[in-house]
């Protein structure tokens, strides 16, 4: 149930490469997390691409603009639980991937940057219902993954221990 937020600036995507990168950095995102890619994962995938103009951000005191280098900020916030090191490092991976494959070069590590973000159980809902990553997997009828990574801190950031 990932969230993902992309960054970059105004004119530089033109309608195409945001519909690619809409389609493929979240089935990427999803996959990675232990999807399976069925309708009801992908109806809670959301991704938006905010374009902003040289007034709404800046690098170093510069504002970022399309004439300029072109910049990505990709934000990825997820229910803690379903993320590990090993996924992280697969998710900023991906990512990277499908922009270069979008745009068609490599923007270069300081301008495509991949922040990953897990909300504790208790900070995630939906239709006014507060729901962990547990809930979620068992929603999708994906439970028998919950228990993927057996590593003790995410077991006790789940709430699954007692210590």
């Amino acid at each position: 149930m990932p969230i993902i937020e992309m960054f970059v600036p105004a004119g530089v995507l033109d309608a195409d490469t945001k519909a690619k990168l809409h389609r493929n950095v979240g089935r990427q995102v999803l996959e990675v997390e232990g999807g399976t890619g069925a309708p009801l994962e992908q109806a809670i995938t959301w991704m938006f691409i905010s374009e902003l103009d040289g007034g709404a951000w800046s690098v170093g005191g510069e504002p970022v603009t399309a004439d300029r280098q072109a910049r990505f900020l990709t934000r990825i916030t997820v229910p803690v639980g379903s993320m590990n090191d090993e996924r992280r490092i697969e998710i900023a991976r991906r990512v990277h991937h499908e922009i270069v494959a979008a745009v068609g070069h490599d923007p270069g590590p300081i301008n495509n940057m991949c922040l990953i973000s897990e909300i504790p159980t208790g900070g995630w809902s939906g239709g006014g219902i507060v729901v962990g990553w547990v809930d979620i997997m068992r929603m999708l009828g994906l439970e028998e993954r919950v228990f993927r990574f057996p590593a003790a801190a995410t077991a006790e950031a789940m709430g699954l221990t007692s210590g």
